[in-house]
This record gives structure tokens, sequence and C-alpha cells, in this order.
């Protein structure tokens, strides 16, 4: 599905706060959906369906570093960020409150093993309160 910003006249159109429409929930990953492996996609619909959000209820995007005026345009509640840079960087495994959202900081989907499960699934639990 196409993305306002993939086309620059819909912002100027569009200007009013009404149409900055945000969502729930926001993952980003460090490659874009078509080069992740069926491995991943797998494991992050597992991930997403576990906090009872699943891959319709989330944005996915593909962003190699996420910054803090990102987060401000998108407007999320929740984000999980698999493996891309962080500006400012943040510990992975804690849920951080930054501005409005809730942000939590994993690793690579293909890097994930049972330790980053671990350490990961608190942090989704208290983020999604479960």
């Amino acid at each position: 599905m196409n993305e306002p910003a993939d086309y620059p006249w819909v912002e100027e159109l569009y200007q009013e706060e009404l149409f900055h429409l945000s969502c729930k929930t926001l993952v980003v990953v460090p490659e874009p959906w078509e080069k992740l492996t069926e491995a991943d996609k797998s494991l992050l619909s597992k991930i997403l369906s576990a906090v009872k959000v699943g891959l319709a209820g989330a944005r996915i995007i593909a962003e190699p570093e996420f910054t803090r005026s990102m987060l401000r345009q998108l407007n999320p509640r929740c984000v999980i960020v698999f493996g891309s840079q962080l500006e400012p960087p943040l510990p992975p495994g804690e849920v951080h409150r930054i501005e409005e959202a809730k942000l939590v900081n994993a690793p690579r989907l293909d890097s994930l093993d049972e330790a980053g499960k671990k350490l990961l699934w608190p942090a989704l639990k208290e983020m999604y309160s479960l």
C-alpha cells in the first residue's frame, strides 16, 4: 500500500493535523520487506500475534536509522525496532518512553536467538500490558 510520503503533493494538499493519522504499533526493520526472509517474516508475525496486534495491525517501515524526528512525524503509540540504528542509542530489552510513544529496541530478526527472545518478551508484555 502506498504511503502519503510516496506522493509529496499529498502532504501539500492535506496540511491540517486532521490528516496526520497515527498508528498504534510501528515496527522498524533495517531492510525492505521484500528482502526479509520467510523465516524473519514468520517470526515477526508470531511476535505481533503474541502481543495481539498481528501483521495487519502494525505499520512496518524499513529504516536503517530511526530518529526522534521520525518518531514525532509518524506518531505511533508503540514502537518495536528490530536492528535499526537508534538515534539516540537505547539499550535493548527495555520499554523506553519517548514523548507519547513506548519503544522497545531489539536485535535484527535474523539474529534474534532464544536469549534475545527471553529479553524481548518481558518488555513487550509490559508495553502491551499483557
